[in-house]
C-alpha cells in the first residue's frame, strides 16, 4: 500500500508541475491578447479612434464609421458638413409582436444649400455605405426622411429640397448616427 501511495503522490506531482509550467511560460492566456492599443480583442474590444478609448461596439456607440462616411462625403461632394455632438432622434425597431420606439443620443452632421452637384454624392454615399432600413422611413413634399444601419449604428439621413425642382433644386442634408442594440439595456426605450 505505501508502494501505492507513494507512486499516487508523485504521479499528482508531475501533473502539478506540468500544468503550472504551462500556465506560467506563456502571457497569451485566454482572454489576454491585446491589439496596437492595449484593446482585450478577445474581451470584444476594439479602439475607438473618435473617443480615443477601447469600446465594446455592441455595448458602446463610436462615431469612427460615421466620421469616416462624413470624411468621404466631403471629398467627393465638395463640402463642409457641420458636427453636432449629442444629436437625439428616435428609432423604430421591431420587438418580438409589436413596434418600439428607442431614444438615441449620438452625433449629427448638416449641410445647407447644397445644389445638384454636390447633393448627389451625399445621397449615393449614403445609400452604399449602410443598409436601408423599412421601418424609419417618412415622405413628404420636398422632404424625406431615411433610416439606415450598420452594424449597431443606426443612422437618420433627412433631405430637403429647399428650392427648385428635385433634378436641379438647393438641398439640405442632415444625418444622425448613433447606437441602436435593443438587446443591451443601455438605450432609452420610449415605449415597449
Amino acid at each position: 500500500m505505501d508502494n501505492k501511495k507513494v507512486l499516487l503522490v508523485l504521479a499528482l506531482a508531475v501533473v502539478l508541475v506540468g500544468t503550472t509550467g504551462c500556465v506560467g511560460k506563456n502571457d497569451d492566456t485566454i482572454g489576454g491578447q491585446k491589439d496596437e492599443h492595449g484593446c482585450l480583442v478577445a474581451a470584444g474590444y476594439t479602439w475607438c479612434g473618435t473617443s480615443e478609448k477601447c469600446v465594446r461596439v455592441f455595448e458602446e456607440f463610436c462615431p469612427d464609421t460615421a466620421m469616416s462616411m462624413v470624411s468621404e462625403i466631403e471629398k467627393e461632394a465638395g463640402i463642409k458638413m457641420t458636427k453636432t455632438e449629442n444629436s437625439i432622434f428616435n428609432w423604430l425597431f421591431a420587438d418580438v409582436d409589436r413596434l418600439a420606439q428607442a431614444e438615441i443620443v449620438g452625433i449629427g452632421f448638416s449641410a445647407k444649400d447644397l445644389n445638384q452637384a454636390q447633393f448627389q454624392p451625399v445621397d449615393r454615399i449614403v445609400g452604399e455605405k449602410m443598409k436601408a432600413d423599412e421601418l424609419n422611413v417618412a415622405d413628404g413634399v420636398g422632404s424625406e426622411v431615411r433610416g439606415y444601419i450598420d452594424g449597431y449604428m443606426a443612422c437618420l439621413f433627412e433631405k430637403t429640397l429647399k428650392s427648385g425642382t428635385m433634378d436641379a433644386g438647393m438641398w439640405d442634408v442632415d444625418l444622425k448616427c448613433g447606437y441602436f442594440n435593443p438587446n443591451s439595456g443601455k438605450m432609452n426605450i420610449l415605449n415597449k
